[in-house]
């Protein structure tokens, strides 16, 4: 379906966007609306980054291959 940067560049256009909402929601005053796109960012936000935490880094392989 995606490839992996389409589907990490996908994933951060979400947490952008949930941020904005979340800025607009507490200029009108609703909070709860706020709370919930900061939620929803922080999810989003993990995806993104749990990749280089593992240290798996996804498409990369840096096994050495096995001697002859």
């Amino acid at each position: 379906m995606l490839t992996g940067r389409a589907l990490r560049i996908f994933r951060i256009v979400i947490v952008v966007l949930n941020i904005v909402v979340a800025v607009l929601s507490v200029r009108r005053g609703d909070t709860a609306v706020a709370v919930i796109s900061i939620a929803v960012a922080v999810l989003f936000l993990i995806q993104v980054i749990r990749p280089s935490i593992d240290g798996k880094g996804g498409d990369r392989d840096d096994r050495t291959p096995p001697s002859s």
